[in-house]
């Protein structure tokens, strides 16, 4: 009985897995600039190597300069109290270079105050900022109101800024995170996320997303 019941549950969960529907949510990376070179990926579409509604993951070994190890997005994350979204990357390049990176979506309902947090680990001669937005409008990579702006940052760092700025249903939420090589190689890994500042919801880094990309983050910094 018991193994009958573990098979049911495992066809059930890849049965969930294989009919995965699109999701709201979009990821942009852009270098140097998005008018040069841009790829956009959505959730559960080309590009997006998570199934999970509402994750995306992206892998690219060349992206004008770039190798991204991993790029990674989630909206409403359980570390996150209402809702919000979480978004982390671990990249290197060798020379003068600027990669954005832009996470989404929309459709948030619960009101709240918002805060961002925004942490850094680099390695080299480089800066990164991270800014947050949420838009009354409900539009993707909608800028509505400036949660905040974190950095920038020269070194291995971590800041938090809350506002007053409050979402109104329905409403969607947007982060962007700079990272710029001044010269020669720069490696940066970088997590952040759009919160409802309190103390237990802005402990970000012990989120499940960052927990499955933290390998690969750590290795590559090495």
């Amino acid at each position: 009985m018991k193994r009958l019941l573990f098979v049911v549950l495992l066809v059930a969960g890849l049965g969930h897995l294989a009919f995965a529907t699109t999701g709201t949510a979009e990821m942009i990376l852009c270098s140097p600039t998005c008018a040069i070179n841009e790829a956009i990926i959505p959730d559960n579409g080309s590009g997006d190597a998570n199934p999970a509604h509402g994750s995306i993951v992206y892998f690219n070994s060349s992206f004008n300069g770039w190798y991204i190890t991993v790029a990674a997005g989630q909206s409403n994350s359980p570390s996150l109290t209402p809702d919000g979204l979480d978004l982390s990357l671990t990249a290197q390049t060798s020379g003068p270079n600027t990669l954005l990176i832009y996470f989404s979506d929309i459709g948030f309902t619960d009101p709240t105050t918002f805060g961002t947090t925004y942490s850094v680990t680099m390695s080299g001669n480089g800066s990164t900022n991270e800014s947050a937005w949420s838009d009354n409008t409900n539009a993707i990579f909608g800028e509505g109101s400036l949660i905040g702006t974190v950095g920038p940052f020269t070194t291995s760092s971590v800041g938090t800024i809350g506002d007053s700025v409050n979402g109104v249903s329905p409403y969607s939420l947007t982060l962007e995170q700079t990272v710029i090589d001044t010269s020669g190689t720069v490696g940066f890994s970088t997590d952040g996320a759009i919160n409802a500042p309190e103390p237990a919801s802005i402990a970000l880094f012990g989120s499940g997303l960052l927990a499955l990309v933290g390998f690969a983050r750590r290795r590559f910094l090495n």
